[in-house]
């Protein structure tokens, strides 16, 4: 029996050895290219529509951070101030993400989009309907970080090329 016992011992030890030795699987990234490039086009949709002449101020600063949060919140502040007529109609033609990079769990997604304003025209404080200053088609910059859970907006700029 002691034999028994022994050889028992020795094949539980064994066991527990190789166990211990195993692999662990390596956590699923929480941010893929394909589900980054999703995110980073629905939140500049969102933002989009949060930030248009007609939209309840205020609404786009929560998909906005860094720089661009002051940035967003001075924008509203101002506009507050206005009183703004639109007319015609101003939408995005098409998202275009061209870089994805993580760094450890965080994410950096950067693109374009082409904005279409052909018929649109505003009238601020009664001064007569005006087509805003950028050409009817023009493009944006955008770069997106996440922040959590979330990809929000880090930086909007007019674009520099002529690919819209």
């Amino acid at each position: 029996m002691p034999r028994f016992i022994a050889a028992t011992v020795v094949v539980l030890a064994a066991t527990a050895t190789l166990v211990g030795c195993t692999e662990e699987k390596e956590p699923e990234p929480q941010w893929t290219e394909e589900s980054a490039y999703a995110a980073a086009e629905e939140t500049y949709k969102s933002y989009f529509e949060s930030s248009r002449f007609d939209a309840t101020p205020g609404g786009a600063i929560q998909y906005v951070t860094g720089d661009l949060y002051e940035v967003q919140k001075a924008s509203d502040e101002r506009y507050a101030k206005h009183t703004i007529e639109v007319r015609g109609d101003t939408y995005i033609e098409e998202f275009v993400p061209q870089s994805f990079r993580t760094v450890g769990a965080e994410v950096a997604v950067e693109g374009y989009a082409c904005i279409n304003q052909e018929t649109l025209e505003l009238n601020v404080d009664d001064q007569g309907w005006v087509h805003p200053d950028q050409t009817d088609v023009y493009s944006v910059d955008l770069s997106f970080a996440s922040v959590g859970n979330e990809l929000k907006l880090a930086n909007l700029e007019l674009g520099g090329v002529e690919r819209c």
